[in-house]
């Protein structure tokens, strides 16, 4: 092109600035003369001059014949006055009001340039740093590292790396969304990618844990495979690594697919050790309840069924309980008991349960299962200790686990806890927790007092005292705790009875004294008698 020699020939400062500034107008139509200059410039060399000096004409002619001689040596490309060109073209499309075409033209000018120089890298580097232009100069960079190779696109995806890993949450997400959405896609360059964001993580202090791991996680939404890199990772970082890791996956949830070959593989226990199962279970319980299969057949569920019969972890089968068969949930019910103390997995599952729609238990069954985990109690009572169906449930797993369930009111409301305990009185034998369920169940639920108070009266028609020395002591117990109420059924006990009862509670042994001296009680003269003399 004629005009892009004589443009790349003139010392007309004036010239060449207005040149460009024209170009810029209508850059689309101008880009293919704009690229013509450059490689213009790019490909002039500056000779040496020979100046006039008062020399001999002789050694005026050798030297010249030296430098003739030698042209091959002495030329090089004016890559000053070609920098300066190119970065007035830079300069001169950022200033452009619609930001969109500047950002195309740009773009179409750094790909066609013949040589990209560090004033580019800089004015952009400049762009990246302000949260106002950080997209618009990582969209130049991003067209960069697209458009060109070697050390261009190197130089590109550094500068986006180190934003990508930097403590600045303004230039940080931006530089994160590009490289997981747009460049990642690129397979020339996902292996580079994976590498930076792997030795970024494994090597970050510390105080570098934070922003140097969000990079990595999104990778890992785009790729799970990469799920099985940061769980070895995670194996090898500090406690402090762990828990900001396991606090990410929680955010990975969505992205991870059910039946992803690394999380299967993970969850049965094939790919990294125990260390990593807090990192493994955050990422299996953070699943939401709507992307869960519903089929037990499912790959996830027999995943995390083959780690549970493996490793004995019941954690595994939370996010899946609702999925379970009736009888696989109460076999699996006494071991998440024996976790109530030390985790949240019980509670966990027990919202499973109840959130669900085809749960194998509902509420009330709950309720039920936790008093027949506990087996008959006799000497295993005076060790705390209760073994059954393989399962080890202690007192205090049990009563941590019936807490837990009383806490939340709205679901086991006053109606779930009379089913359930409506069903307990009729068993036989009646269950050892039994009277502890009613006396806890009446701290939660005040409205049960009159039903508690017909509990009573049942168990005194099952003789209660003869079954288990545990639950007449709750009888005595729940008693006292509905006071007054009680009256009318405990004149009704036996007379041995009723004297046990009057030696074992001070504070019943008073209340019925009371009763007596209050004709409205209308009570017996034999049973006022045994009252009277305890």
């Amino acid at each position: 092109c004629l005009l892009a020699v004589l443009l790349a020939r003139s010392p007309d400062e004036k010239l060449v600035k207005d040149a460009i500034d024209s170009m810029c107008e209508d850059f689309e139509n101008n880009s293919e003369l704009a690229a013509v200059w450059l490689n213009r410039e790019a490909s002039i060399p500056i000779k040496r001059c020979i100046v006039a000096k008062r020399i001999k004409p002789e050694k005026a002619e050798q030297d010249k014949e030296n430098a003739e001689g030698n042209d091959e040596k002495e030329e090089s490309p004016n890559f000053t006055r070609y920098e300066n060109i190119l970065s007035r073209f830079l300069a001169s499309l950022l200033q452009q009001s619609n930001l969109e075409v500047a950002e195309k033209s740009i773009a179409t000018l750094l790909s066609e340039a013949p040589v990209l120089p560090p004033t580019v890298f800089e004015t952009l580097k400049a762009r990246c740093d302000d949260p106002g232009t950080v997209v618009s100069g990582l969209s130049i960079l991003k067209s960069i590292i697209v458009g060109r190779g070697g050390t261009d696109r190197d130089t590109a995806l550094n500068m986006i790396y180190a934003l990508a890993v930097g403590p600045s949450n303004l230039l940080r997400g931006p530089a994160i969304r590009l490289i997981a959405s747009e460049l990642y896609k690129h397979p020339v360059l996902q292996g580079g990618i994976e590498d930076y964001a792997t030795m970024a993580l494994m090597g970050a202090p510390e105080n570098e844990i934070e922003h140097r791991s969000h990079l990595f996680v999104a990778l890992c939404s785009k790729n799970n495979d990469l799920l099985v890199t940061l769980a070895r990772i995670y194996e090898v970082t500090t406690e402090f690594g762990k828990n900001h890791l396991v606090w990410h996956t929680k955010s990975l949830a969505r992205s991870i697919s059910r039946e992803s070959p690394a999380l299967l593989a993970l969850i049965r226990g094939e790919e990294a050790s125990d260390v990593s199962t807090p990192l493994v279970l955050a990422m299996l319980s953070s699943i939401p309840p709507e992307m869960l299969p519903q089929d037990a057949s499912a790959p996830l569920v027999k995943a995390a069924s083959d780690r549970f019969q493996t490793r004995g972890d019941a954690r595994f089968m939370v996010p899946i309980i609702s999925v379970l068969s009736k009888s696989e949930t109460q076999q699996l019910l006494p071991k998440l008991m024996a976790l109530s103390t030390e985790s949240s997995a019980f509670k966990d599952a027990v919202v499973n349960l109840v959130s669900s729609t085809n749960a194998p238990l509902g509420p009330a069954d709950i309720v039920v299962q936790l008093n027949l985990a506990v087996g008959p109690m006799g000497a295993a009572a005076k060790q705390k200790k209760i073994t059954t169906g393989g399962a080890s449930v202690d007192v205090a797993q049990f009563r941590a686990s019936l807490r837990t369930c009383l806490e939340m009111k709205a679901v086991f409301n006053q109606d779930v806890i009379t089913a359930a305990l409506n069903e307990l009185v009729e068993r036989n034998p009646i269950p050892m927790p039994f009277m502890y369920t009613v006396i806890q169940s009446l701290q939660y639920q005040k409205g049960l007092q009159t039903f508690a108070v017909d509990i009573l009266e049942r168990l005194v028609e099952k003789e209660i005292w003869e079954t288990s020395d545990t639950l007449w002591k709750g009888f005595v117990k729940c008693a006292e705790t509905l006071g007054t109420k009680t009256i009318p059924i405990l004149i009704k006990l036996p007379q041995a009875q009723l004297e046990t009862l009057l030696r074992e509670s001070s504070e019943l042994n008073k209340m019925l004294k009371r009763a007596v001296e209050n004709p409205k009680h209308k009570i017996p003269g034999y049973v006022s008698g045994t009252i009277n003399r305890a």
